[in-house]
């Protein structure tokens, strides 16, 4: 697969943005085909090869630009996402910043990780280490409830012990023991950073709960208690900090809940804190879970 970036200097309004796609083929008459499209003569300015039959590579560098804070436009009337708001050398020097480690070690079904880190290899290394218990073995039909929300949280998950009557809400029945650990654990940001690493990044899957492994055996009694407060705090918090919201766009919705969980980071902070390491995460690895993506997390 081969990426290439051009711009169109006949089109005044297309000044300043580069057409940035990618093609198996020959790059000269994918581009010259385009051209004729517009009736232009397009202006070829970069070009690379990647190492990879998939295609959608070129997609996932316009969303790795505007991440960055490049402007994405759509000109046309085809929903044609492809023009960057950015020069040749951003785009090099984004590229030249990316990072990776191999992380097929790492696999599940269906899924590879996407680490860049060797902290976060460590960090992986750990999570899946000998006699972790996934959470589908804490699953009980007669058991306590916690409530997730399956989309909705941005870059928060809403988990909680009690129904917060959101139609995006679904229930898991877990062994009362575990119920409100399994909770804080699934709020903390260890399990969002693991969510990020193997999720689509949009929705929460019940799989992705399920398989989350958990080192059952160092839950101690003491250790259940000091994270079932944490966690009880945490709910007492993102409640004080919620917005009652009403709507007319829905026949069986007048009001909803509004989650500002990003005024409850401290707490989560705190979580992590006693959850990391009985996992075996060193202050320096629980130090980046707590810091992961901070800047999009704390944002309004």
């Amino acid at each position: 697969m081969k990426l290439y970036a051009y711009h169109t200097p006949e089109i005044a309004k297309h000044a300043g943005y580069l057409k940035i796609g990618e093609t198996c083929g020959n790059i000269e008459e994918r581009v010259k085909q385009q051209g004729h499209e517009l009736n232009v003569v397009n202006e070829i300015l970069w070009t690379d090869a990647v190492v990879t039959e998939r295609s959608g590579i070129d997609k996932m560098l316009h969303r790795y630009l505007k991440e960055q804070g490049f402007h994405v436009q759509q000109f046309g009337t085809s929903r044609n996402t492809e023009w960057v708001k950015c020069t040749i050398a951003d785009l090099e020097r984004l590229l030249r910043a990316l990072k990776f480690t191999d992380g097929l070690r790492f696999c599940t079904r269906g899924r590879i990780p996407k680490i860049s880190l060797p902290i976060e290899k460590r960090i992986l290394k750990k999570l899946f280490a000998k006699n972790r218990h996934p959470i589908r073995e804490l699953i009980a039909e007669k058991g306590n409830p916690i409530y997730y929300r399956s989309s909705g949280g941005r870059y928060y998950n809403v988990i909680t012990n009690y129904s917060t009557e959101s139609t995006k809400e679904k229930p898991l029945c877990l062994d009362k023991k575990y119920t409100d650990v399994v909770g804080a654990i699934l709020s903390s940001n260890f399990f969002w950073w693991y969510q990020q690493v193997y999720s689509n990044g949009l929705d929460l899957k019940s799989y992705e709960i399920e398989s989350f492994p958990l080192p059952v055996e160092k839950l101690t009694p003491a250790i259940r208690r000091k994270i079932e407060k944490l966690y009880e705090q945490y709910l007492q918090d993102i409640e004080r900090h919620v917005i009652q919201r009403e709507s007319q766009e829905y026949k069986h919705i007048t009001t909803f809940k509004e989650y500002k969980i990003r005024y409850s980071k401290a707490l989560i902070d705190a979580m992590d804190d006693v959850i990391c390491p009985f996992y075996g995460l060193t202050e320096e690895e629980t130090k980046f879970i707590k810091n992961y993506e901070l800047r999009f997390r704390t944002n309004e």
